[in-house]
């Protein structure tokens, strides 16, 4: 027995515990300064900013939590955490921030621990928390987990994380000769299915647990493989029923999951494999990261870039795959080789969703198993050159890592970045143009809108046709009116360019009352009416004294959301147009129930005058003054 693994249980103790200081360290330390960023507008206004479903742990909020596919995922835990921050801060994001950065922090000490506990089961001695630890480190503090800890949308990321580490460690944990078996498996189980209602993203973890069966653990050689496969089986079913989630969220959540009549299996091959090699590249050398890699207008297999990727995928996996069983290090690049793929395989490009051909954050799970091969590198390499090396590593890495954070300070700046990376980004472009005109450089903003225009021709332009009508008409130039017409011919049930044309076509624009209406009709016809045409098709009915065919589109609009106050207020109008006025009464109070607005109070005082209830109007009309001082015909009625 070597002395290493007869040292006193105090020193491998204490050793332990240096070594989760250093990796809390390289999980904290880079990401730090996100502390102060702000919510970004991309993604965290859909999910957090502009979402009120979340917010709350009563049983109507966790009603929705468990049952929504918002945004494309199922995800409860993750809402239910995020849930919690806002009980305890509001929509602080400093609070969200964070959580995100204790998450990883936990995610990377739950790594240490598996990774220390698979080399004991090895047999290796005191060394090894020293390799676990540098191992660890390597994957929190790489410059690839900046997306997944710095961006809020991404709290999915490193709380799945942090199950899924635990998940392995207390597996691992259950292999020990005098282990409690079968409550660190049932640990496992349970951690796994946590991991996977966070989000549906470690559902190859079962292959991972049959690899380490093979090697190292070497299990299969003493068991067989029955008995391991039987093992397995919970692990499994949850990853099946994660998938049938991923998808049926991807499908009803989202409308970016590709059929193969848009995305062919060659080009989705060529995704992938492109996706592969460059998250491998990017782990040697963390240079030009971006927050968005954009899918090229066309691609094909044989294009030399994507030929080049099949032929180093396929290559490196035969090669691998023949020589495992050639020496511990062939089989440690074999098995870390097939984790990696596994982990990767749901979001690398086969089951195609969204305009990436990659992103960073599609390797926080997978980077589990480059942080094993690390660990088990720096335990052959034995020596404190070694150890001196791999922290020196880290520490560059952290520095860079830093550096990238910064690049997610603000959303301009974020989008900033991806047009310096990539300059043929039709996305950046765009949203950059967006950022800038809300900024009032609206001058700016049109060079960037005229630069994705360009760029990408053939794509859907109806929303950058109206952005950049709104940047023409705030720098009053010329061609504003053929963006917004050309948005709505596009698409007629364009809510933006639908309002605009509705409420300047006539002012602004010269055009006449029929050819506004005939916009407005032609989106009324539009499967699934947006909400916007039922408002301004029962605006336009009520001023022209349509009042019976402003009260049906009103009605629409209450069916269609039957919580939004401005149906119930038009609903409420045209009755009053109408005579109707216990109806008006009746549908006013409720939209002043569903949020108070001075125009509804006002038009309620006006149907408690008719229905004789004097006092009880003037109390209406006092409110509407509250809520508006300058409403003046509110104060005309007092």
């Amino acid at each position: 027995m070597s002395k290493e693994s007869t040292a006193e249980p105090g020193a491998a103790a204490r050793l332990r515990w240096l070594g989760a200081l250093a990796v809390l360290a390289a999980a904290l330390l880079p990401f730090w300064t996100a502390l102060g960023f702000p919510f970004l507008t991309w993604d965290d206004d859909i999910n957090f900013t502009l979402n009120d479903a979340f917010r709350g742990l009563d049983a109507e909020h966790l009603r929705w939590m468990w049952t929504s596919f918002h945004a494309g995922h199922y995800m409860p835990l993750s809402w239910m955490s995020a849930a919690l921050d806002y009980e305890l801060a509001g929509l602080d994001a400093r609070m969200f921030h964070a959580t995100n950065l204790a998450l990883h922090a936990m995610c990377a000490l739950f790594l240490f621990l598996a990774l220390d506990e698979l080399l004991a089961r090895c047999g290796i001695g005191m060394r090894r928390t020293a390799a676990a630890a540098l191992g660890a480190c390597f994957f929190a503090a790489h410059p690839l987990r900046v997306e997944s800890v710095v961006w809020l949308t991404e709290r999915r990321d490193v709380l799945s994380g942090a199950f899924l580490a635990l998940a392995a460690w207390s597996w691992i944990r259950a292999q020990r000769p005098l282990a409690a078996r079968s409550r660190w498996l049932g640990l496992s189980i349970l951690a796994f299915a946590a991991s996977l209602l966070s989000k549906v993203a470690g559902l190859g973890f079962p292959l991972v647990l049959l690899a380490l069966d093979a090697w190292p653990l070497r299990r299969q050689d003493r068991l067989g493989w029955r008995p391991l496969l039987v093992e397995k089986l919970p692990y499994l079913a949850l990853a099946l029923g994660g998938a049938a989630l991923g998808m049926l969220g991807q499908r009803y959540g989202t409308q970016v999951l590709a059929d193969l009549d848009a995305r062919p299996v060659a080009e989705r091959v060529a995704i992938s494999t492109f996706a592969f090699r460059s998250y491998l590249r990017h782990t040697l050398l963390p240079l030009g990261l971006s927050p968005f890699y954009e899918l090229p207008a066309q691609l094909s297999l044989l294009e030399p870039r994507y030929l080049a990727s099949l032929v180093f995928v396929l290559a490196s996996s035969v090669f691998l795959f023949l020589r495992r069983r050639s020496s511990d290090t062939h089989a440690a690049l074999w098995t870390a080789w097939w984790s990696f793929g596994v982990l990767v395989a749901p979001v690398i490009g086969i089951v195609h969703a969204g305009h990436q051909i990659a992103a960073d954050r599609y390797t926080y799970l997978p980077s589990f198993a480059l942080a094993g091969l690390a660990a088990a590198a720096l335990v052959r390499w034995r020596g404190p050159a070694a150890l001196l090396a791999g922290a020196s590593c880290i520490v560059a890495l952290g520095f860079t890592a830093r550096a990238t954070t910064a690049h997610w300070s603000d959303t301009r700046t974020l989008f900033e970045r991806v047009v310096a990376i990539e300059p043929e980004s039709y996305l950046g472009h765009h949203k950059l143009g967006v950022l800038l005109h809300q900024a009032g450089e609206s001058q700016d903003a049109l060079e960037h809108f005229d630069r994705a225009l360009a760029l990408r021709p053939e794509l859907p332009q109806a929303n950058l046709r109206y952005d950049r009508a709104l940047a023409r008409m705030a720098l009053e130039r010329d061609g504003a009116l053929d963006d917004i017409e050309r948005a709505l011919d596009e698409q007629p049930a364009h809510a933006g360019a639908l309002r605009l044309f509705a409420q300047e076509g006539e002012r602004r624009f010269g055009r006449t009352t029929s050819e506004v209406d005939l916009r407005i009709g032609r989106a009324l016809a539009h499967s699934g009416p947006p909400l916007v045409a039922l408002e301004l098709a029962a605006r336009r009915a009520l001023d022209k004294g349509q009042n019976e065919l402003g009260l049906r589109h009103a009605l629409d609009y209450t069916r269609l959301a039957p919580d939004a106050p401005l149906g119930h207020r038009l609903v409420g109008r045209a009755a009053l147009f109408l005579g109707e006025f216990q109806r008006a009464r009746e549908s006013l109070e409720l939209s002043c129930a569903l949020g108070p607005c001075a125009d509804a109070h006002y038009e309620l005082g006006l149907a408690l005058e008719r229905l004789g209830e004097r006092e009880a109007a003037r109390s209406q009309f006092r409110r509407a003054l509250e809520l508006d001082p300058a409403h003046q015909r509110a104060a005309g009625r007092l």
